[in-house]
């Protein structure tokens, strides 16, 4: 009995002992919504090509990514940490699927609006996100994760914010 308590105990100190992650809190919700965010310019760069005004996409959406490629980089990495302790056995896997369904999904919206449709509404949000400053990202954020559902499930806190429309900003938007 003894030996099974101790090795309870230094199980719980071991790192690859931790308990699974379950459920999203705000940090992993923003960073999913970063992930979405990228993606959504970058189907909206490809597809559209100019905005209405003639700004160059793919010129907004370089612009966009070397001004928050920090940002972006922690939102993955915080995603691919989560991975790990939710028991993915590749956290690099599971980040290619994200981005996989996430590109997915707005194919399937083009395909429901028509490719005109489609470009109709992110082209000029697209071709203005090259010069949106922090702040500019943390509305965008928000914007998201009112309009989609994350791919994993929210923690009890996270569900009773979203349902009172007030979503919990992680630190990725601090």
């Amino acid at each position: 009995m003894k030996h099974f308590i101790f090795f309870l105990m230094i199980s719980a100190m071991t790192p690859g002992f931790a308990a699974a992650a379950s459920c999203y809190g705000p940090a992993e919700m923003d960073a999913e919504m970063a992930v979405r965010l990228h993606s959504e310019l970058m189907v909206s760069t490809l597809l559209c090509r100019t905005s209405s005004t003639g700004v160059a996409l793919p010129t907004a959406y370089k612009e966009f990514t070397d001004r928050h490629i920090e940002m972006l980089r922690d939102a993955e990495q915080r995603l691919m940490s989560w991975y790990r302790k939710a028991g993915a056995k590749s956290a690099e896997g599971k980040m290619d699927r994200l981005r996989t369904l996430l590109g997915n999904a707005y194919s399937q919206e083009i395909a429901d609006k028509s490719p005109t449709g489609f470009c109709n509404q992110y082209r000029d949000h697209t071709g203005t996100a090259g010069n949106w400053s922090a702040d500019d990202v943390r509305h965008e954020l928000k914007r998201l994760a009112k309009a989609y559902k994350p791919h994993e499930p929210l923690c009890k806190k996270m569900e009773v914010a979203e349902a009172e429309g007030d979503i919990v900003q992680g630190e990725l938007t601090r």
